[in-house]
């Protein structure tokens, strides 16, 4: 939801039905509407890949792909891709991760090296962008955590600036129903975030292996 409360969807590989999904779209709804208000699609001709997640910063909307891409379109009237960044010293696979922005960062999750991690890039310091060519924004990068996250699937803030996670796996020893390798919800304080390494003071075991995707409200 955006800050007029319509909604932005993301329709990637496949129908619900389960069919093949060539061209992938992103969608807004508004004020409840059942009929798309504003669509664009993924232009897979320039390489982009298919898109997994949504987020949304005024009139800035971010999507993460499969290509291990995260894609800029300025949706202030007709939708434009604006930027193309990968961050290949920092995640070199963003596979299945998720993205949030809070107060000009922009907070993403992928793997680097095997080693799962939420990165935070300073939007205002990201390089100028390429045209539909991918740009190394590697240099704006101000926070990497890694403690606590294994295939991380969602992130989100409360309004006291905690940072939230869906761990789609666990590490063993942590609790839930699934003993073998359950997943988890874990939380990083305000304060946490300000130091070097980020701690969470919250672990939740969940019961389900491959939780994915959570929303914040109080903290």
């Amino acid at each position: 939801m955006d800050a007029q409360n319509r909604l932005w969807v993301v329709q990637s590989g496949s129908t619900p039905g389960g069919a093949a999904v060539t061209t992938p779209h992103v969608g807004r709804y508004d004020s409840g509407s059942a009929t798309e208000g504003l669509g664009f699609n993924v232009d897979r001709s320039l390489g982009l890949g298919f898109p997994q997640m949504v987020a949304l910063d005024g009139d800035t909307l971010w999507l993460n792909t499969n290509f291990g891409l995260i894609l800029k379109y300025d949706v202030s009237a007709t939708p434009v891709l604006s930027g193309v960044y990968t961050f290949p010293g920092k995640l070199n696979d963003l596979g299945g991760g998720t993205l949030t922005v809070r107060n000009g960062t922009l907070w993403i999750s992928g793997k680097n090296a095997g080693v799962s991690s939420v990165l935070g890039v300073n939007i205002t310091a990201l390089p100028a962008a390429n045209g539909p060519y991918s740009v190394n924004g590697d240099a704006a990068v101000t926070k990497t955590i890694t403690s606590g996250l294994y295939d991380p699937a969602g992130l989100a803030f409360d309004s006291a600036g905690n940072l939230w996670v869906v761990n789609k796996t666990g590490a063993a020893g942590v609790a839930g129903t699934n003993a073998t390798d359950p997943g988890s919800l874990i939380r990083y304080p305000a304060a946490s975030l300000s130091t070097v390494n980020p701690v969470p003071d919250l672990n939740i075991g969940l019961g389900s292996r491959y939780p994915v995707g959570l929303a914040v409200g109080k903290p």
